[in-house]
């Protein structure tokens, strides 16, 4: 995941905020569906996070949210997981759906 980040340019450093750890804290948040504002993620960040002696503020979480790069890295993230997804999907698929091919989400 560090290195999906560092082609994508979303981290150059690793600081606070490592992006398997954001990753897993925007899918734990966006999964409950209780996200009304970033404020919501930011503390479901630090509800995940690994060192707990260690704390962001919202401004540089905020921060890595906006960047233009963050965009690039889920969408990579993203289109991984969904090609690992379809593989597994393949293997079990029944017979009726493979006339699909095709499905937009």
């Amino acid at each position: 995941m560090n290195k999906t980040a560092k082609q994508q340019g979303f981290c150059k450093r690793l600081r606070d905020i490592h992006p398997l750890e954001l990753v897993f804290s925007l899918v734990s948040a966006l999964g409950d569906g209780k996200v009304n504002a970033i404020a919501d993620l930011h503390r479901n960040f630090h509800g995940i996070h690994m060192d707990t002696s260690a704390g962001v503020v919202y401004k540089p979480f905020h921060n890595q949210l906006r960047k233009a790069e963050f965009a690039d890295f889920m969408q990579s993230v993203t289109c991984r997981a969904m090609a690992l997804f379809k593989q597994e999907l393949c293997l079990v698929l029944l017979e009726k759906f493979k006339r699909f091919e095709q499905v937009l989400l």
